[in-house]
């Protein structure tokens, strides 16, 4: 039984990391790139996605408050609330709330996403990282 329930949670994670996946190219992947690119470095809108979710994952470890973070950042961002470099804030700004054009599921499935992301390396291929 432990082991339907634990892949089943497994499965569960999985389509929500899909869904958030949809969610993160409908609404972030125009700014959001995620990873850098040295063809990217002088058009880049935003930081990328990747870089992002190691800066969140740096602030907010646990999995449910990275979630509540990002939820709220993207519905209500603010330069106090960021976590990004200064230089970061210099260059692109404080992003637009575009967290008001999703429903709750939609939020959430890319905060999930994000979440989901913090765990791979190499936020700049064009650095070797």
């Amino acid at each position: 039984m432990k082991k339907i329930i634990a892949t089943f949670t497994v499965f569960i994670g999985l389509l929500n990391a899909s869904s958030g996946k949809a969610v993160y190219q409908k609404y972030c992947a125009s700014c959001h790139n995620i990873t850098m690119e040295w063809a990217n470095m002088t058009t880049m809108k935003a930081p990328p996605f990747l870089e992002v979710a190691h800066r969140v994952k740096a602030h907010y470890p646990r999995k449910k408050e990275f979630i509540r973070f990002v939820v709220d950042y993207i519905q209500n961002p603010s330069r106090d609330k960021g976590l990004c470099m200064p230089m970061a804030f210099k260059r692109f700004g404080v992003m637009p709330p575009i967290g008001k054009s999703m429903n709750a599921k939609e939020r959430k499935a890319v905060a999930e996403y994000l979440y989901s992301l913090s765990k791979k390396r190499g936020f700049c291929p064009a650095h070797g990282g």
